[in-house]
């Protein structure tokens, strides 16, 4: 789970940063998208995806997460936690 929580943050942040990009170049015709091959990606993942590496690059957002979830929040759990009818 943190592995994949830490892949889809890097997402995230990617994303981001890519929309940041092109609104700041938005009407300047000399901004051109390069798409990645399927070789590209498939080496990136293979050098971004060692299971224990992820694990260990995770944690610090985690432990950022729980120190702004106040404390007790953790040990408290999720059982009895109960969604607002407004999210549903």
């Amino acid at each position: 789970m943190d592995e994949a929580s830490f892949l889809f943050g890097l997402l995230d942040r990617g994303c981001a940063i890519q929309l940041q990009v092109e609104a700041a170049c938005a009407g300047n015709p000399s901004l051109k998208k390069h798409v990645v091959s399927d070789e590209e990606a498939a080496y990136n993942f293979k050098m971004a995806s060692e299971k224990n590496a992820l694990y260990a690059e995770a944690q610090p957002d985690l432990e950022y997460e729980f120190a702004m979830a106040g404390e007790g929040v953790i040990e408290k759990g999720v059982e009895n936690m109960k969604i607002d009818q407004e999210f549903r």
